[in-house]
């Protein structure tokens, strides 16, 4: 079958983020390179894919499927183009897949959607296509939810397999867009995985619960063979949690520096680990890691302790300090709460600066669903419109008005970036970047 892998398009209240990074689709890359010996298969990237729209891509690909996959803040625009699929091309089956379908499947119970790929759908769309073509009870397969005569029929969970069991991501289907994937001034970067899940369980995270709560590793000889394949100088590391297993970490330093890879690696890490563990993280420095990206989240000890965090701000400060020592870049994450009045504001920004992160993603705290704290929230919600789960818009009540609110903090990228940010290349936070982001975020209230 003719089966086309789609990457929708970033909405246009979070256009800002596109000029702050776009990362390869990695699961759409894994699912192609699961489905290929059966299948003829493209991957269209409607991020960065200027010569098609998604019609004339189906006019020159003639798919017999169409796999969509989605984050929360893509359910609208997903739903909108199965819908418009449906209406020009009915006989074309459209797949859904992705985070949200796992966390929430029944948001895409839609007539112009056939079936809901729920948790790692690779093995699922392979025994779901072949009964297609070759026919076969689709309730007996596992992992998935089918639209059966306008009633979805939700079959049993699939178990989350080996992380062996993939083989690697086909890159060769997103060769013409590579160029295009950055992350701030790493361009053009590529994506791994090493491991899957992660231990913690903070209560704004749901990305623990899609391995059902397990930690995963990859083999290390197969993470040095994929990473020998790798063309681009910089490689990002999308685990959920990467610095979890030590010893591993270790072994995997080990066999990158035998193995004579150069290339400079950013990956994510929480504070704690990194002061407990500066000998380990001095050796991946040696290897190519120059950048970490930290969950700071907070300035207030209150705010951790409430999401579960388990970290103190303590270790946010001395691990930022040893990052800078060792010629580490920090980016950090923060989260602003709605609770914040213009006090909060000048103490996060004080707390910023002082600090000097190489760079910031303020983001608003957000209650997504799968996450202990939506089932906490949701009843106070002010919309549930999925175009606002972008992390720039609040989705709960704010003790300023809401114009204030997002004033103030459309203000704090302009005004805790002037020692941190200053001519930077690459997509990292320019000029341009901040004035985009500012007047993005200064209207969000308009979206309400």
């Amino acid at each position: 079958m003719r089966l086309l892998l789609v990457q929708p398009p970033t909405i246009k209240t979070a256009s800002h983020y596109d000029k702050l990074f776009i990362l390869e689709p990695l699961a759409l890359e894994y699912v192609a390179a699961g489905l290929m010996d059966e299948h003829d298969i493209e991957i269209f990237d409607m991020r960065v894919d200027k010569d098609y729209t998604l019609k004339s891509k189906i006019e020159d690909f003639n798919p017999d499927v169409i796999g969509f996959t989605s984050l929360t803040v893509n359910v609208n625009t997903v739903i909108r183009l199965s819908e418009e699929v449906k209406k020009n091309y009915p006989n074309i089956i459209i797949l859904i897949g992705g985070h949200h379908a796992s966390v929430s499947a029944k948001d895409f119970y839609k007539p112009s959607i056939d079936a809901i790929m729920i948790g790692e759908g690779i093995e699922t769309m392979k025994q779901y296509l072949n009964t297609l073509q070759y026919g076969g009870d689709i309730e007996q397969i596992d992992g998935m939810a089918f639209n059966k005569n306008g009633e979805f029929i939700r079959n049993k969970n699939r178990a989350y397999p080996a992380l062996e069991s993939f083989k690697f991501p086909n890159r060769n289907l997103t060769k013409k867009y590579r160029h295009m994937y950055f992350t701030e001034e790493y361009k053009p970067l590529a994506t791994i995985r090493t491991s899957k899940g992660c231990p913690h369980r903070c209560k704004f995270c749901s990305l623990w619960k899609e391995s059902g709560g397990k930690y995963m590793k990859r083999e290390i000889e197969r993470i040095v063979e994929e990473l020998k394949q790798i063309e681009e100088p910089y490689v990002f590391f999308a685990d959920d949690e990467s610095f979890i297993d030590m010893n591993y970490m270790d072994l995997l330093a080990e066999e990158i520096k035998k193995s004579g890879i150069k290339k400079k690696y950013y990956t994510f890490v929480r504070s704690d680990t990194f002061i407990k563990h500066t000998d380990l993280m001095r050796k991946w420095a040696e290897i190519g890691l120059s950048k970490v990206h930290m969950g700071i989240e907070s300035h207030r000890s209150s705010d951790l302790d409430n999401w579960n965090k388990k970290n103190t701000s303590v270790n946010n400060v001395r691990a930022v300090e040893i990052a800078h020592e060792m010629g580490i870049k920090v980016t950090a994450t923060i989260i602003i709460s709605q609770d914040f009045v213009e006090q909060d504001f000048d103490d996060m920004l004080e707390f910023s600066n002082t600090l000097n992160f190489d760079s910031i993603m303020y983001t608003v705290l957000t209650p997504l669903p799968g996450t202990e704290l939506y089932d906490e929230v949701e009843d106070q919600m002010i919309s549930k419109n999925y175009d606002l789960f972008d992390m720039s818009h609040t989705l709960l009540p704010t003790k300023l008005e809401l114009h204030r609110f997002y004033n103030e903090y459309a203000n704090l990228y302009l005004r805790s970036t002037k020692n941190s940010h200053k001519e930077k290349v690459h997509g990292e936070y320019s000029k341009t970047d901040l004035k985009d982001l500012y007047f993005n975020i200064k209207k969000a209230y308009l979206d309400h």
